[in-house]
């Protein structure tokens, strides 16, 4: 009875797919198939991944397919938009790999992205497909897939179908979401749907599924990093093994043969991710994000830069050292999420020369928290709200609140998110 299920609602994605494909050929305005063919792909991954949920019956699937179906075709509506980075580093990089010979654009220092992102576009180059299409489809395929990974984590909590429905289609329309890939072009879904990924592994007890995917974040983003509170206290709960770490160094090393292939030293590739990561400060403590910085606007860069680094480091090792002590008490999906969430605010929040995208991981994670307990209403609330204002005054040219409102709201959140996690440890005594 249960696979006859699986394959009515598998049969029903496949035909909500043609639908799709027909309806983006239909409303297509220039009559290129390139948009319909990649997102209605997309949306046959979002409900072939719905399908395979056991609790979901058909009513349950055909209500979170019409709300993936809607949000799909919001994405598409803001495709065309060409923003400031996409025209002066994407599209340029992707020319550059395509007038190089072979593989041989890899081996160039050409952007500040990692190797399996320039991996991407050169893919995207060299096949000849649409740049501007091919940057923002693959970044909404990382949407589904973290909408997919909050749903199991939150149904690790509940098995509640109108909560699996909801948080799916909540991450799917989290305005940040929507925004970061499709109306933007930037990956921060890739980096954020992995680290879900390996919360999830890890809360399950699947190690060297969740140390893999925490591997794979790390390698499109070295922010992941910022998560690594919440990795650690999975560590001390033994839920992801000390034997499988060696897993991290060996994709580490892997991503990189792309580049080392198109030319670049060994040792070259190895450390330009760290080298990536001086490249993005811009000699300012903040970049449009509101963070404790943001009190301090007019501050010298070079005299606040490093103790803000010691600063983050401090707090964030008190926090792993806390989490630590009251580690056994961590044992219940809420509160491995919250302690996720905590880590990163706390180092996005301390850190100087942050973007306002890197909160992106929160905003998925706040909405989580909410499915997993109702009464954390205003965590997503405070991190979407705050998140989505931040990105304002990039993509509007508007400052619509203040920075140092926003960051002393975050700072508030963060302060009431730490009293629940105290109070909640503290009920397991």
């Amino acid at each position: 009875m249960e696979n006859l299920l699986k394959i009515k609602k598998q049969l029903l994605a496949f035909a909500l797919g043609l639908v799709m494909f027909a309806f983006l050929l239909i409303v297509s305005k220039d009559g290129n198939v390139t948009a319909p063919v990649m997102f209605s792909l997309i949306y046959l991954l979002a409900t072939m991944l719905v399908s395979f949920e056991k609790r979901l019956d058909i009513p349950a699937f055909l209500v979170v397919s019409a709300m993936a179906a809607a949000l799909i075709y919001v994405r598409v509506l803001l495709l065309f938009n060409e923003s400031a980075d996409y025209l002066h580093f994407l599209l340029p990089w992707t020319e550059t790999l395509a007038d190089a010979r072979g593989m041989s654009g890899l081996g160039m220092e050409i952007g500040n992205y990692t190797t399996p992102y320039m991996t991407m576009l050169w893919i995207v180059a060299k096949t000849g497909l649409d740049p501007l299409i091919s940057v923002k489809a693959f970044s909404c395929v990382f949407d589904v897939l973290a909408a997919y990974f909050a749903m199991k984590c939150v149904g690790l909590k509940t098995d509640n179908k109108a909560a699996l429905v909801l948080i799916f289609a909540a991450v799917l329309a989290l305005p940040t979401v929507i925004l970061n890939g499709s109306y933007w072009g930037q990956c921060d879904s890739i980096h954020s749907a992995l680290l879900i990924a390996a919360l999830y592994y890890g809360i399950k007890g699947e190690s060297v599924k969740s140390i893999l995917s925490f591997s794979f974040a790390l390698v499109f983003k070295m922010q992941s990093v910022f998560m690594i509170a919440g990795m650690a206290v999975l560590l001390m709960n033994s839920k992801i093994k000390l034997r499988h770490l060696w897993i991290l160094p060996a994709v580490y090393l892997g991503v990189q043969i792309p580049a080392v292939i198109g030319g670049m030293n060994v040792f070259t590739a190895i450390a330009l991710p760290f080298k990536m990561l001086n490249s993005v400060t811009y000699g300012r403590l903040t970049l449009n994000a509101p963070t404790l910085w943001s009190f301090f606007e007019y501050a010298d860069y070079d005299a606040f830069s490093t103790p803000g680094l010691f600063i983050a480091g401090a707090a964030v090792l008190g926090f792993i050292y806390y989490v630590f002590t009251v580690r056994k008490r961590i044992n219940t999906p809420k509160l491995y999420i919250l302690t996720a969430y905590l880590s990163v605010m706390i180092m996005t929040f301390l850190l100087p020369s942050m973007h306002e995208r890197y909160y992106f991981t929160a905003d998925i994670l706040s909405a989580m928290l909410v499915f997993c307990d109702r009464r954390l209403w205003y965590i997503p609330l405070v991190t979407c709200i705050g998140s989505l204002v931040s990105y304002m005054p990039y993509l509007t040219g508007a400052t619509v609140i203040e920075f140092p409102i926003v960051a002393a709201a975050f700072c508030a959140v963060i302060v009431l998110s730490l009293k629940t996690l105290v109070s909640e440890v503290g009920k397991e005594i």
